[in-house]
């Protein structure tokens, strides 16, 4: 699996790195550490600060079992070129997870959450991990699954990182509640309100057999699976089902966006909150 770790060498950034620490040694994964400087910078400024920060986060994965390489480039500090440049070499490495902190250098236009690390989320050609540093080893994980053909490529993602066949995955269906028909008030006429609770009905049972689906596939790997159903809001939920403090996950995986029966929420909306306000690492997993 190849890695894009995306660096300004903030604490964000560093926390990152640590996250990567925390996967299982897996000696086929690829790190490629990018580090974007400023253009007002001369060329050994830029080599000289470039190089500090690729130490600092060498020393961060020095436990890391794959290979590793480096680069960095210069460009105007704004969010739009920062983006792009992950975006192209992410797309020439090629990537499979670019990876960002959560929070970077506020004098470097806040060069993370606010601004580059959604503008990645959003335009990667890959998926995306906002990391922050686990516990220790990355050994729980929570993974979004709904009731769309987009949870199976969201597991075979899961069972392809490199994750010790000792971590919990804890797998949630957000569904529909069955008190969704009953919403209106009693306003809507008795034919739609049974149309909308058979929906219901057919998307609780789609979203069950989901579940059971990817805990039997993970299962064969090597994984230690639990499942749940939830119902209620797809953000909120998953977020209480990661927990917190010393028990918390450390991972949440989704897809870049939740569609199933009745609604649809794209990027910006489940994913963008989930990023937001999630205490632990979190990956969008782009098919």
């Amino acid at each position: 699996m190849n890695l894009l770790l995306a660096t300004d060498g903030s604490d964000g950034a560093n926390a990152a790195a640590k996250f990567v620490a925390g996967f299982a040694p897996v000696t086929d994964t690829h790190l490629h550490v990018l580090s974007a400087q400023p253009e007002d910078l001369t060329a050994n400024e830029c080599d000289e600060k470039a190089e500090r920060i690729f130490a600092a986060t060498r020393a961060v994965l020095k436990g890391f079992a794959g290979s590793l390489s480096t680069s960095s480039s210069q460009t105007r500090l704004s969010t739009g070129r920062i983006v792009e440049r992950i975006q192209v070499a992410a797309e020439m490495m090629p990537a499979d997870i670019v990876i960002t902190g959560s929070r970077g250098h506020s004098s470097l236009a806040r060069f993370f959450l606010g601004s580059v690390a959604r503008g990645v989320v959003r335009h990667a050609p890959c998926s995306v991990l906002i990391g922050r540093a686990p516990h220790g080893a990355v050994d729980r994980v929570v993974v979004g699954v709904d009731d769309s053909d987009d949870s199976s490529v969201v597991t075979r993602f899961v069972r392809r990182l490199p994750l010790s066949r000792g971590c919990v995955i804890h797998l949630v269906c957000v569904a529909m509640s069955d008190a969704l028909a009953d919403h209106s008030g009693g306003m809507l006429p008795d034919s739609l309100r049974r149309t909308i609770a058979a929906a219901v009905d057919d998307a609780q049972a789609e979203g069950q057999k989901r579940l059971d689906e990817a805990a039997h596939e993970l299962r064969a790997t090597g994984f230690t699976v639990s499942t749940q159903m939830r119902y209620g809001d797809p953000a909120s939920e998953l977020l209480e089902a990661v927990g917190s403090g010393a028990d918390a996950a450390d991972l949440l995986v989704v897809g870049a966006r939740r569609h199933n029966s009745l609604d649809e929420h794209f990027l910006g909306s489940v994913s963008a909150a989930l990023i937001e306000s999630a205490n632990c690492a979190v990956l969008v997993v782009r098919q």
